[in-house]
């Protein structure tokens, strides 16, 4: 079977719950087995001959970086159907790069779609503060990444919120992730300011601000308007050399001459 769509992926096998979402059973019931294995050069690959496949996944990384590759390779193999074989790297998958263009990026679109269902995740996010503990439970019951968690909250959450991820060694972002109702220019700083909880992970003082905590909004933005408002943010040290960061707005009178 081929679904191009993930809803209708997840509808044909009437999944109705976040632990509904087993790959293993899912990937049979289009065809693909799945393998866990020590891998060189990847950390998933997809060999289809026909209508079979077999996907190949490093069994060297966490359950959750698991699951995401299984959902990147059967996007691969909806989508993609025809080329042989598609070897993924670490670069290659993540919901970090749902952004980009390509087959790649194609793939992990198709992932979060699949594993973090807009008709499941949304209702299950409703209400909640735009913190990273709340990321964490959402991580636990869809059984995915903080990093594409915490992309698919930003963009289905009650609440305006922005997250950005810096480099842990420099203090300099990397990317970040808007809701979709805030302007395409607001943006967060280049440089993690001094007086954020950033700057204190990023300097080793702690791992985890400790929850939404207001920070005054001009350490995060260029605005006209930043030095009268606060923002809350919520830090925490993240995978590798980076730093993670939710910013959320309580108190929207700031957006409001934006929005």
């Amino acid at each position: 079977m081929r679904f191009t769509k993930p809803y209708d992926f997840l509808n044909y096998f009437g999944v109705s719950k976040p632990e509904e979402i087993r790959l293993n059973v899912l990937s049979l019931g289009c065809n693909a087995k799945i393998k866990h294995k020590t891998l060189t050069g990847c950390e998933a690959y997809i060999i289809g001959v026909g209508d079979n496949a077999t996907i190949f996944v490093s069994n060297e990384v966490g359950r959750a970086r698991q699951r995401f590759c299984i959902g990147h390779e059967l996007g691969h193999w909806m989508l993609d159907r025809g080329t042989p074989r598609f070897s993924c790297t670490e670069k290659d998958i993540g919901g970090h790069n749902i952004f980009q263009m390509g087959v790649e990026a194609r793939a992990n679109r198709y992932a979060a779609d699949l594993l973090m269902p807009e008709f499941l995740f949304k209702p299950a996010c409703s209400d909640m503060d735009m913190d990273l503990n709340s990321v964490r439970e959402l991580s636990r019951l869809f059984r995915t990444s903080l990093m594409a968690t915490a992309i698919r909250f930003v963009k289905f959450g009650s609440y305006p919120a922005i997250f950005a991820w810096y480099n842990g060694k420099n203090g300099e972002l990397i990317r970040f992730v808007s809701c979709p109702d805030l302007p395409a220019w607001l943006r967060p700083s280049d440089n993690l300011h001094h007086e954020t909880y950033a700057m204190e992970i990023l300097c080793g003082k702690m791992a985890d601000s400790g929850g939404p905590k207001p920070v005054q909004a001009s350490c995060w933005f260029n605005t006209r308007n930043a030095y009268e408002h606060d923002v809350h943010e919520h830090s925490i040290k993240g995978y590798g050399d980076m730093v993670l960061t939710m910013l959320w707005w309580k108190d929207e009178s700031m957006l409001e001459e934006f929005l």
